[in-house]
C-alpha cells in the first residue's frame, strides 16, 4: 500500500539574537520567512527576513512607535508597513531605518472603520496592494495610487501567484495586475464558513481537515487530502498556520511551540508498505481535537511494526457513509462506531473479531460495560470511555436497587426547589434517563410517560423560580432527608461526596426503575475491529494500546475524569496522573461546586465547607468498586429517545397529556416494528 501525504519536518531555527514576537509571513517560494521582531535595547523594532534556501537572517529596522496592522516585504528588503492610526490607516515604505514616504488610505480609497473580511499587504511585480475588506487599493513603487478596487462583499482570501494577485470574496475571484483585473475560475459553495484557508496557487486552497489538511481545487471542484498529520507526525492540537510554497515543501506555523514555532515540511517519496503494516481507523471527522490523533502520533513513534493511518469520513450523516463504507469493503480495520447508539445492526452482521481474542482481558473491563456489551461470553465491540447517571443520598434507608414506586413515593412526600434548582427528574442529562426508564421494559411504558409528564407540570406550577435545562446538580431536602443527582465520572463522584460535607454518609442508588434501581451508561468511542481487517494484527496491538493502561501514561493532556476509560487498569493510570493540588469543595446552601488548589482553600474563606482532593485513592479505589457493581440499563438509540424528547415538549405548550402519550407511543412502536426491536 502507498502511503501518500507524507511530509517530513525541519525545525526552522529563527532565534538567533533576536526574540521572535508574533506570527511568521511567508514572502514567496525561496525569498523570506518575516517576523515583527522587537529587541530590549533602546526599543528597536525590526523585520527580520530568513532565507529560506540559505538560511540567512538579515534585519530591517523600521521606525518606533507604529501600531503595526500587518507588512510585506518587496525587493532590495523594502518594507511596507500598514498601521492603524486614530484617523484611519496609513502605510509607510520604510528601507533599513528610514521611512522614504507615508500615504494615508483615505486618499486612494474607501477606509472602513471595522472592515469585515482580509486585512493584507502584498507585493507584486513593483506593486504593493493593500487589501481593507471590500477594497483593495494598488499603490507603486513611489507611493502614488496606481488602481482601486471595490466588490459588494468582503474579501475572505489574498495572495501572490505567478500570474499575479489573487483576491477572493465567497463569491468572486479576481485576478489582478495593476490596474487591471480579470475574472478567475469563481470560488462559490467552495470556501468553509469557519475554517481557515490558506492559498496554494491561483486555482487552489488548502483548509483544515480532521485528519490533516484537504487541497481543494478550484476548476474540478474536487479536495483531497494534501498532508496527513499522523503520517507526518504533526501534532494537530498546535497547527495554526500553513504556507504553501509548492506541493513538496510548506512550512507550518504552531502556536505555543517553544523557541522554533516555524517547521518547514518536506514531502517524502510515497512510502510503500504491506498492507498488513497498515492499521486504518475509520471514524468521524468531529474525533479531530480527541485523543486518537495523539494515540496515533505516539503509537507510530515507539514501535515500527505498524502505521495507524486516521480515515475520516465526516459528521454529517456518519451513519449512512459508514454503512457505504462497509458495504464496499472500503472500511478501515477499526470501526468506531456511530456515538451514542447501540451497535445492533453491526453486530448482528457478525463483522467483528471477538476482543477478548489478543485485545482486550475480561477481567480489565468494568462488569457495567461487560453486561452491556458481551455476547455469550463474547466482545465484538466496546466504548473506550463511558460516564454514569446516578442519584447519590443521606437517607440510610434508601436501597441502591429502589424502584419506581420507592421513588415516586419519597417526592410525593415533598420536594423543595432552591432559586434555579429543580428536581432531576428534568435536569438534560437526567431527563435522557428517563426517557431510557420509560423503554426499560422493551416497549413503550405508557403509564410512567403521563406520571412524567403529570410531575412536569405539577412542579413547574408550584415552584416559580422553575426553569428547564438549568445547571445539573439538583439537591432537594425534606427534614434530613437529602438526594442529589450526578452524570459522570470520578470528579462527579467526588463531588457527591463533598456535597453532604465532612463525614456524612452517602450512599448511592442507579435510577429507579420497575425492577430495581439501574445506571444509565452513556458509552463514546465505541471501537470495533473487523474480521476482513487486513492490518488485523496491527488494529489489535493498536486498540490494546489506545484502549488500555499504556495511552493513558503516555499522553500529554492532564485527564479530568468526567469520563471513564472502559478498561480498569487504563482508569488507575489515570487516576495516578491527576493533580495533587486539585480540592473540590461544597458550600452548604449555595448548591455550587468548585475548584480551588490546596493554598486556597480554608474554612475561613469558604465556611464550613465539605472537600474531597481528586488524587484520592482511597475515593478512586471505592468508585472502582461501585462501577465494578453498578447494574446499567439498556442502551436505546438517540433518534428513538428523540421521539420522546419531541413529544414531550409538547406538554410545555400545553397540549393534553393522554393525546400527546398516544401519538409517541405509535412513533415508538412504529420504529420498533422497522427497526426489528
Amino acid at each position: 500500500m502507498t502511503l501518500t501525504g507524507i511530509f517530513e519536518g525541519e525545525a526552522v531555527d529563527m532565534t538567533g539574537d533576536y526574540i521572535m514576537a508574533g506570527k511568521p509571513v511567508i514572502c514567496g517560494k525561496s525569498l523570506c520567512v518575516c517576523a515583527v521582531e522587537k529587541t530590549d535595547e533602546d526599543d528597536r523594532v525590526y523585520i527580520s527576513a530568513y532565507d529560506t534556501e540559505t538560511g540567512d537572517v538579515s534585519f530591517i529596522r523600521i521606525p518606533i512607535g507604529l501600531d503595526e496592522i500587518c507588512f510585506a516585504v518587496g525587493e532590495n528588503e523594502d518594507v511596507l508597513l500598514m498601521c492603524r492610526e486614530k484617523i484611519g490607516y496609513g502605510v509607510s515604505l520604510v528601507r533599513g531605518g528610514d521611512v522614504i514616504w507615508s500615504l494615508d488610505l483615505k486618499d486612494i480609497m474607501t477606509v472602513p472603520s471595522n472592515p469585515d473580511g482580509s486585512q493584507n499587504l502584498l507585493y507584486s511585480d513593483g506593486l504593493w496592494y493593500v487589501v481593507l475588506g471590500s477594497e483593495i487599493g494598488v499603490i507603486g513603487a513611489d507611493g502614488k495610487a496606481v488602481g482601486h478596487l471595490t466588490e459588494d462583499e468582503p474579501f475572505v482570501l489574498s495572495f501572490v501567484s505567478d500570474d499575479g494577485v489573487h483576491a477572493v470574496t465567497k463569491k468572486r475571484h479576481l485576478i489582478i495586475n495593476g490596474a487591471r483585473a480579470e475574472e478567475g475560475t469563481p470560488w462559490e459553495g467552495l470556501i468553509p464558513e469557519k475554517t481557515a484557508i490558506f492559498p496554494a496557487d491561483g486555482s487552489r486552497f488548502l483548509s483544515m481537515s480532521g485528519s490533516g489538511a484537504d487541497m481543494t481545487d478550484v476548476g474540478t471542484r474536487q479536495s483531497f487530502e494534501f498532508i496527513s498529520w499522523v503520517n507526518s507526525g504533526v501534532d494537530p492540537h498546535t497547527v495554526s498556520g500553513i504556507y504553501y510554497i509548492s506541493d513538496d515543501v510548506i512550512y507550518l506555523y504552531r502556536s505555543g511551540a517553544g523557541d522554533s514555532p516555524v517547521v518547514k515540511m518536506t514531502r517524502r517519496p510515497d512510502t510503500e508498505l504491506e498492507r498488513s503494516r497498515i492499521v486504518a481507523v475509520t471514524c468521524p471527522k468531529s474525533l479531530w481535537f480527541s485523543d486518537i490523533h495523539e494515540a496515533a502520533l505516539k503509537f507510530n513513534s515507539f514501535q515500527t511494526g505498524y502505521r495507524v493511518i486516521l480515515d475520516d469520513i465526516g459528521d454529517e450523516d456518519y451513519e449512512t457513509a459508514l454503512d457505504l463504507r462497509l458495504a464496499d469493503g472500503s472500511a478501515g480495520d477499526i470501526i468506531i462506531l456511530p456515538g451514542n447508539t447501540p451497535a445492533g445492526k453491526y453486530l448482528d452482521k457478525n463483522i467483528f473479531v471477538d476482543l477478548y481474542e489478543d485485545t482486550a482481558e475480561r477481567e480489565d473491563i468494568f462488569s457495567c460495560v461487560r453486561k452491556l456489551y458481551e455476547d455469550d461470553g463474547r466482545l465484538f465491540v466496546m466504548p473506550r470511555t463511558f460516564s454514569l447517571s446516578w442519584y447519590s443520598f443521606t437517607d440510610p434507608d434508601i436501597d441502591p436497587g429502589w424502584t419506581y414506586d420507592e421513588f415516586i413515593n419519597m417526592l410525593d412526600g415533598g420536594a423543595k426547589l432552591f432559586g434555579n434548582e429543580y428536581i432531576g427528574l428534568f435536569n438534560f442529562s437526567f431527563r435522557r434517563c428517563w426517557y431510557e426508564n420509560i423503554l426499560h421494559g422493551g416497549e413503550f411504558d405508557r403509564e410512567m410517560f403521563i406520571e412524567y409528564c403529570q410531575r412536569f407540570v405539577r412542579l413547574k406550577s408550584e415552584n416559580k423560580d422553575y426553569r428547564s435545562f438549568t445547571r445539573s446538580g439538583n439537591v432537594w431536602l425534606e427534614g434530613k432527608e437529602a438526594l442529589y443527582e450526578a452524570s459522570g465520572g470520578l470528579l462527579y463522584y467526588i463531588k457527591s461526596k463533598a456535597v453532604w460535607g465532612k463525614g456524612a454518609s452517602v450512599g448511592f442508588a442507579g435510577m429507579p426503575t420497575k425492577d430495581g434501581g439501574r445506571y444509565c451508561v452513556h458509552p463514546s468511542e465505541i471501537c470495533g475491529i473487523l474480521k476482513k481487517a487486513a492490518g488485523l494484527e496491527g488494529a489489535k496491538a493498536f486498540l490494546r494500546y489506545y484502549t488500555g493502561a499504556g495511552f493513558a501514561r503516555d499522553r500529554d493532556y492532564f485527564d479530568s475524569l468526567s469520563s471513564v476509560p472502559s478498561v480498569i487498569s487504563a482508569y488507575r493510570a489515570l487516576c495516578e496522573r491527576s493533580r495533587e493540588s486539585s480540592k473540590y469543595y461544597f458550600i452548604p446552601y449555595d448548591f455550587s461546586f468548585n475548584y480551588a488548589s490546596c493554598d486556597e482553600y480554608t474554612d475561613e474563606l469558604y465556611g464550613a465547607a465539605g472537600y474531597c482532593a481528586a488524587n484520592d485513592k482511597a475515593l478512586a479505589d471505592e468508585f472502582e468498586r461501585f462501577m465494578d457493581t453498578a447494574e446499567p440499563m439498556p442502551l436505546w438509540p438517540e433518534d428513538l429517545l428523540d421521539i420522546i424528547d419531541e413529544e414531550l415538549s409538547a406538554v410545555e405548550g400545553g397540549r393534553d397529556m393522554n393525546e400527546i402519550a398516544d401519538i409517541c407511543e405509535n412513533r415508538v412502536s412504529l420504529w420498533l416494528a422497522e427497526h426489528d426491536y
